[in-house]
């Protein structure tokens, strides 16, 4: 098993823009066999509706519960500060993102001992 959480690589650029519909739809998907951080790579220009499904086959084996945090990371303002942080479990969450005046992104923080995990983001607009 890694004892070293990765890190997702800093911001150069920008990340896409994310059309919300109004409907729950599928916007990204993220599966991994190491333990790191993951940066879901769309950028969220409005209030959203967010279920997010992690899932992991070690996890499951193993009967764990927790899978890590996921922060909401507002864009471009200095330092990127995190303006709202879950605490995320190996299942389905939801959550509502009030994203009026500045734009964000969703970063998510597995804990050290989640080496495996699947991540599925479903978004709607409010």
């Amino acid at each position: 098993m890694g004892s070293r959480l990765l890190f997702p690589e800093p911001l150069f650029g920008g990340l896409p823009p994310l059309t919300l519909a109004a409907s729950l739809t599928k916007v990204h998907e993220f599966g991994t066999a190491s333990p790191m951080a993951h940066r879901v790579p769309l950028l969220f220009n409005a209030p959203a509706k967010v279920l997010l499904r992690i899932n992991s086959v070690l996890g499951s084996e193993k009967g764990w519960c927790r899978a890590g945090s996921l922060a909401q990371v507002l864009y471009g303002l200095p330092g990127d500060p995190k303006k709202q942080v879950n605490r995320l479990y190996l299942d389905d969450a939801f959550f509502e993102f009030n994203g009026a005046g500045v734009a964000y992104y969703l970063e998510f923080w597995p804990y050290r001992w989640i080496e495996d995990y699947f991540l599925e983001v479903w978004a709607q607009q409010v």
